[in-house]
C-alpha cells in the first residue's frame, strides 16, 4: 500500500528538502548536522537533506508559495538583521 502525503490523501511522490538552498547559504551550513525525527536521532554527512512525506501538489503548491512568502523575513532573523512584520506578513499564510 503507497504512503499517502501527510497534508493530502494523496500517495507520497514528491522528495522535500528539509532546508533550501538560500537557507543553507545563510546558515554557512556545510558539515555534519543532527537531524531528529520523533525520538530517532542521527548525525548525517549532507545538510541537503531530502525526504519522501509528501505530494507534489503540496510540495510545488502551498508548501513553496509559503516558504516564498516568508523569505525576507527568514533570511533577516537568520542574519541578526532588523525585520519589520506587518499584518500583511503576519497573515501571510492565509493568502
Amino acid at each position: 500500500m503507497p504512503r499517502k502525503c501527510l497534508f493530502y490523501p494523496n500517495p507520497v511522490d514528491s522528495a522535500e528538502h528539509i532546508w533550501s538552498d538560500w537557507i543553507l547559504e545563510d546558515l554557512k551550513l556545510t558539515t555534519a548536522v543532527r537531524i531528529t525525527v520523533g525520538r530517532e536521532s542521527v548525525w548525517v554527512d549532507n545538510p541537503e537533506i531530502e525526504i519522501v512525506t509528501v505530494c507534489r501538489a503540496c510540495n510545488n503548491g502551498w508548501m513553496s508559495r509559503l516558504e516564498e512568502a516568508n523569505r525576507l523575513p527568514i533570511h533577516a532573523m537568520i542574519n541578526n538583521e532588523p525585520c519589520v512584520l506587518t499584518k500583511r506578513d503576519q497573515n501571510n499564510a492565509h493568502s
